[in-house]
């Protein structure tokens, strides 16, 4: 549901910047008009292919980590390791099969060829890695826009009858007014793995005698059902004159979360507002997660004018009794896509660097480069992308100077018995509000971390143990 509730699968901080002059002025005065926040991960560029060897229609994010975790690993397998399902063989199907191997030195050309083979040969784990961590690094930021599509549709969806006092038109709920305006929305008759997750949401429209005119601003903070003290909150601006969007979000259950967003919005011909996707778009996550292993990770995501996005990734795991792991990662990829709903890798790279204690503790570096072709990712030795990856230097970028930490969350400066100017009912027994959630929810990123089932994860033990650290 709203807030934090959603972020079950991590906990991250988002900063979403822009860089690079302002854009030009917008008109706006409630929520209706602003885009969806996967509507950032858009490109115009021709630049989406490179490499005159890529071809075929490569699949959408999505169409690989889908809901279904089991169905998530075989479409990883399927177009990262070409496994068709056939029989396991060290040529064929060989992520199962190596999973199913004992460690030894006869498995050097079959590690291998999971690791990254030849030129032309299925582009492995590489190529996983270079998908996984981008669309690892977006799940936070489009799950942090869902609390905004519901609030977006909440007042068609609810109507003027379940708004207190009656509005004639509820579409102006979230219209900027004068003074400050404070919505508090009851949120009920949750089903499926919400159910029993009853919880109040204030929203505040900041008033232009607050925030001045040229501005449009609203807050957003969650309070669980009886419970006195907020446990997260959310707030988004925009600039009337420059097109300046930003928005701040941290939430404290399920782990830290805190984040940070901004970026520049352009009006179309018809006026619809939509990412201006001629300037840089940046993303830094940072999360913190407990369970098996506790930790932490940070991230670092530019998605530029040219169709590429750019990761930088640290991770850091405590597992306990002395079994620690750390993992940085660097990719870049060529896409294609409006929103995060058909964005497709055309093409990629990327560069890790892992230590680990404990049983199999050590080190290892991975780098190479991948293509869509025909019906999977397969490695490449040359052009930009390998040549950007073989030359990158993590000692050289302060990004990995400092392991992530988990973020420091306050949201005491809100109250969950702020008096409100409405209240409104949102009871999802009622069709009209289910609408909202199948809508916002279906925006969602699900099972970005595809790359480590059980499968994957044996096959790269038994490749680990067979040649050390």
């Amino acid at each position: 549901m709203w807030g934090r509730s959603f972020f079950v699968i991590l906990s991250s901080a988002v900063v979403l910047s822009s860089c690079g002059g302002g854009g030009g002025g917008v008109s706006i005065n409630g929520l209706s008009g602003l885009p969806d926040t996967s509507q950032m991960v858009s490109t115009s560029s021709t630049n989406s292919w490179q490499r005159m060897a890529s071809s075929g229609t490569p699949p959408k994010l999505t169409e690989i980590g889908v809901s279904n975790e089991s169905t998530a690993a075989a479409n990883a397998l399927r177009y990262f390791w070409n496994d068709d399902g056939g029989t396991p063989t060290s040529t064929t199907d060989i992520v199962t099969w190596l999973a199913a191997q004992a460690p030894g030195g006869g498995l050097v050309t079959t590690c291998g060829q999971f690791f990254e083979a030849t030129a032309g040969s299925p582009g492995g784990e590489v190529a996983c890695r270079m998908a996984q961590t981008t669309g690892y690094s977006f799940q936070p930021v489009i799950e942090s826009g869902t609390s905004f599509c519901y609030m977006k549709n909440m007042p068609s969806a609810v109507g003027a009858d379940n708004i207190s006092p009656r509005l004639g038109n509820p579409e102006e709920l979230f219209n900027q007014q004068s003074e400050d305006r404070v919505v508090k929305a009851i949120v009920t008759g949750q089903t499926g793995e919400d159910a029993g997750q009853d919880q109040t949401v204030f929203l505040k429209v900041h008033g232009r005698n607050s925030v001045g005119s040229n501005k449009y601003k609203v807050t957003l903070w969650f309070c669980g059902d009886g419970e006195t003290s907020p446990n997260g909150y959310e707030e988004l601006e925009v600039n009337r004159t420059t097109g300046a969007y930003s928005a701040v979000s941290a939430h404290g259950d399920n782990g830290n979360f805190t984040s940070e967003l901004s970026a520049f919005l352009i009006a179309g011909e018809n006026g619809t507002l939509s990412f201006d996707t001629t300037k840089d778009r940046v993303v830094q996550v940072q999360n913190s997660h407990d369970g098996v292993c506790s930790g932490n990770h940070k991230a670092h995501v530019t998605i530029n004018s040219a169709g590429e996005i750019i990761v930088k990734s640290y991770h850091v795991n405590d597992c306990g009794g002395g079994d620690t792991f750390s993992d940085k990662n660097y990719a870049i990829a060529n896409f294609t896509g409006t929103s995060i709903a058909d964005l497709a890798f055309t093409e990629g790279a990327v560069k890790g660097s892992g230590t680990s204690t404990g049983g199999g503790g050590g080190s290892h570096e991975y780098r190479g480069a991948t293509e869509f072709s025909g019906s999977y990712y397969a490695s490449v030795t040359s052009g930009t992308k390998f040549e950007t990856v073989n030359a990158y230097n993590f000692s050289s970028d302060d990004f990995y100077d400092s392991a992530p930490t988990t973020p420091t969350v306050d949201a005491s400066s809100f109250s969950c018995a702020q008096e409100v100017q409405y209240t409104v009912t949102m009871d999802f027994s009622e069709e009209a509000v289910a609408e909202i959630k199948e809508d916002c929810e279906g925006k969602r990123l699900n099972n970005m971390n595809f790359c480590d089932s059980e499968t994957v994860r044996d096959a790269r033990e038994t490749c680990h143990q067979s040649f050390g650290p």
